[in-house]
């Protein structure tokens, strides 16, 4: 494009699109590289979020069983006190 603008004697017209054609990809490119990293940290704590969603959810359930408390009168003890004294 450079040559035939040349040979033309157009060139001042040319680099004024090619500047106007290289600007949006150049800004592209830097928007698109700035937002790398807010994505990976948004990717990173949507699954820190879902693993401890799932962990609180489906694994702490399996480890921890319900306590039942039942009342049981301990004889043994009694029987202890009564034998020692």
């Amino acid at each position: 494009m450079v040559k035939a603008s040349e040979a033309s004697g157009k060139m001042p017209e040319m680099l004024e699109v090619l500047a106007a054609i290289s600007t949006p990809r150049r800004d592209r490119k830097q928007i698109k590289a700035a937002m790398i990293y807010p994505f990976i940290m948004l990717l990173m704590a949507t699954a820190a979020t879902g693993s401890l969603i799932s962990l609180c959810c489906l694994g702490f359930p399996r480890f921890t069983k319900p306590a039942r408390f039942t009342p049981q009168v301990d004889a043994g003890a009694g029987q202890f006190q009564r034998d020692a004294g």
